[in-house]
């Protein structure tokens, strides 16, 4: 009786042992009749082992193919949408991520690995699954070539060739978006905060050409690390000369109006100024001004090592203008000063330093000196002014008059405020006779102190003694309003007033008696000595016949005065002589022969 297969169902002869179609072992209990009544028999009771694989090995392959598919739909919209990289805008950054690159990677792994499984299992009997999958196949290798020319076209010749063509563009091109960038940073904090990116992270649209040109510049010439080297901000300059706002001690420079940027950036936390021009030429400004400061310093050390103090003290005010906090500088200073026997300068700018540094030795030892230096030069200025007031006096009791003005005109100079020195020199130029200068200093010595009692005093007197009466009253009175009952001042007027009524008895008969002589008085109108004389006749002098001389006075005639050779006023002519000068009412009694005197 034939055998039949359990598994395919096929009849072999009842010596077969093997089923030639699918390679298992025959069971000889299981006859084709019995086999056939049984599944008659009961047809459920046994399952399709057949079925039951193919089920299971399409779930498997269904499964592969909607994860190969899903994964292959993902690259295609990650490589069309995301954006062509994320890095430096710096040239040549290794440090590139490229989005399509990883969408293909992942495409073509996923398809290699299902072309592997499709090459693996034995599908030889299902032709439905074997058509999906070659179906599934094809739609892999096109997503994969679809996905490279995306990729091509983001990241390929055309892309570079455009991008090229877009930097090549003029600087000029870009003014508006420049402008922008260059406004004030706390006028635009956004700004300022995209600026303030490390550089590697700002894009090379969102900055002047000629300022990524200068930073990538900059990070190549210091050997800079690209992430710690921010800028914070830029705005356009035009600088007055070629040293771009920031000359160096000892440089010349051009001087013409320069274009270009100031610069402010972080490197490794520090800020640092940068200047340069349109050109992508820079200077650390920064650098340059910490040069210049010790330039300056160890210029001042040097003129104040060789003595030359004021070229030292000019060096150290600009290290202390720039440097306002470094107690050296105004150490360095304050003993510039001090050699220089300039102890006030000195002693201010050592209390700046000790303000700075209350415990700074040097400092505290230094301003020791200079109160030292001071009380000494104090000691030797009383010294002086007492020794130049010393020899004044001296000479004044010798009567050497000339030499005592002198002397204490410099005692003067050192005490401006010295009310008795005044008064000396007015008293010496009195005794001299010259008494436009004694009113001047009697005038100065009030201007210290009006209520000076002796200065009314002696200006009377001179008064007095040019026979200038009315003034001479007039200034004791003013004694008595400062002191009612002071017996000087009132014995003199007495005195003063005793004589202008003898006078006032003798000098009409005197004046008339002049007239009719023919005698001439020449005076000028500004003469002080030609009022005394006037002052001498009282209301009786306009018995008197008097010339002007001067072109600018009452009647003036200086046609006469010329001819008579008039070289002082006043000048009488009697009896046809001359006589110059302030004449008394006894001497001019004399010289006209009045006889007549009651």
């Amino acid at each position: 009786m034939p055998i039949k297969c359990s598994n395919c169902s096929k009849e072999y002869p009842d010596q077969a042992i093997f089923c030639g179609t699918c390679g298992i072992k025959l069971n000889k209990s299981l006859r084709f009749s019995e086999t056939n009544q049984q599944d008659k028999a009961s047809p459920n009771t046994k399952p399709d082992v057949k079925k039951q694989s193919d089920n299971k090995k399409f779930t498997k392959f269904t499964t592969l193919a909607v994860i190969t598919g899903l994964t292959t739909l993902l690259s295609i919209i990650l490589a069309s949408t995301l954006p062509f990289k994320v890095g430096s805008t710096a040239a040549g950054n290794p440090d590139n991520i490229h989005i399509p690159h990883l969408a293909s990677i992942i495409t073509w792994i996923t398809g290699f690995c299902f072309l592997i499984a499709l090459a693996t299992i034995r599908i030889k009997e299902n032709q439905k699954m074997l058509s999906i999958l070659t179906l599934l196949t094809i739609f892999v290798l096109g997503s994969c070539f679809g996905n490279c020319l995306i990729v091509n076209g983001k990241d390929g010749s055309y892309q570079r060739y455009a991008q090229e063509k877009e930097n090549s563009k003029p600087v000029s091109d870009n003014k508006t978006k420049e402008k922008e960038n260059s406004k004030p940073v706390s006028d635009n904090k956004t700004k300022e905060k995209e600026n303030s990116k490390p550089v590697s992270d700002n894009k090379t649209k969102e900055i002047p050409k000629t300022i990524a040109l200068i930073i990538s510049q900059i990070i190549s010439d210091k050997k800079i690390n690209s992430q710690k080297f921010l800028l914070q901000s830029y705005e356009e300059k035009t600088w007055g000369s070629t040293a771009l706002g920031c000359p160096k001690n000892g440089m010349m420079y051009a001087q013409v109006e320069t274009d270009g940027y100031s610069l402010t950036v972080s490197n490794d936390g520090k800020t640092e100024k940068y200047h340069s021009d349109k050109s992508g030429n820079y200077i650390n400004c920064t650098e340059i001004k910490e040069s210049n400061l010790k330039s300056d310093f160890e210029t001042g050390m040097g003129f104040l090592i060789n003595q030359n103090y004021d070229k030292a003290i000019e060096s150290f005010k600009k290290y202390i203008e720039s440097n306002p906090d470094d107690i050296n500088g105004y150490i360095k200073i304050s003993e510039a000063y001090h050699e220089s026997d300039q102890q006030n300068e000195a002693f201010k700018y050592i209390n700046k330093a000790l303000e700075i540094t209350p415990s700074n030795q040097n400092a505290i030892a230094l301003k020791n000196n200079i109160q030292v230096k001071r009380l000494s030069n104090q000691i030797n200025q009383e010294k002086i002014k007492n020794r130049y007031l010393e020899i004044g006096t001296q000479h004044f009791r010798e009567r050497n008059f000339q030499k005592a003005i002198e002397s204490i005109k410099k005692h003067i100079e050192l005490n401006p405020n010295d009310i008795h020195g005044y008064m000396t020199i007015a008293v010496a130029f009195q005794e001299l006779g010259n008494y436009e200068e004694a009113f001047k200093n009697f005038n100065l010595a009030l201007n210290i102190d009006p209520d000076f009692i002796p200065a009314y005093l002696e200006k009377g007197l001179t008064y007095y003694e040019i026979e200038e009466y009315d003034e001479a009253i007039k200034t004791f009175h003013k004694i008595l309003e400062l002191e009612p009952k002071n017996t000087v001042a009132i014995g003199l007027i007495e005195k003063i007033k005793n004589q202008q009524k003898e006078f006032s008895d003798t000098s009409p008969s005197l004046a008339k008696h002049l007239t009719n002589i023919g005698a001439i008085m020449y005076g000028a109108y500004w003469c002080p000595y030609c009022s005394q004389q006037k002052n001498l006749f009282g209301t009786d002098f306009i018995h008197i016949n008097y010339v002007e001389c001067d072109p600018k006075g009452t009647n003036p005639n200086p046609n006469l005065c010329k001819s008579k050779n008039i070289t002082a006023y006043p000048t009488w002519e009697i009896n046809g002589k001359m006589h110059q000068g302030v004449h008394s009412i006894e001497q001019l009694t004399t010289l006209s022969g009045y006889t007549n005197k009651q």
